[in-house]
């Protein structure tokens, strides 16, 4: 159930009447189902995943490496120093996306990591501006929604 709860937490689920359906988060990833998504909608629901991404630019990286760095740049996370559960976690979700691969004892870039790592933030800024044009756009008429949307899209 811990799982569940964590796929609730941050917005993949949701519960109605009993039952279980998707949040926001998972019908955005259900509808693009590509990597660029999911990590993004990751790296926005989870403190350092995208400091992680940057880190591991920088070369490999052992799992004490990970945890320390996570630890060094998101004190917020809590962890105990020397246990490496929570960085196992986040580098296995890396893993599990073909962002990074195990070598020996250490983690590296795989070339789909490399090339959505430097994106992120540039997604990331795109995707407020997106958000703010919907708020916005709220109370303006359908063709004028339209017309709005096609301009930003031509922008991005």
């Amino acid at each position: 159930m811990r799982r569940v709860g964590y796929l609730r937490q941050v917005g993949f689920l949701r519960e109605d009447d009993g039952y279980w359906l998707l949040g926001d988060a998972g019908r955005e990833y259900v509808q693009h189902q590509d990597v660029t998504t999911l990590l993004r909608i990751m790296c926005e629901r989870n403190v350092g995943l995208r400091s992680l991404l940057y880190a591991l630019s920088a070369g490999p990286m052992t799992i004490m490496e990970i945890s320390d760095q996570q630890l060094d740049t998101n004190p917020e996370l809590g962890w105990s120093r020397g246990e490496t559960d929570m960085a196992k976690q986040r580098a296995n979700w890396l893993r599990s996306m073909d962002l990074v691969e195990k070598r020996d004892d250490e983690y590296v870039l795989t070339d789909s990591g490399w090339q959505n790592g430097p994106i992120l933030e540039t997604r990331s800024e795109s995707i407020s501006r997106t958000r703010q044009i919907q708020i916005t756009s709220a109370s303006m008429g359908v063709e004028e929604q339209s017309l709005r949307l096609s301009r930003t899209m031509q922008e991005l």
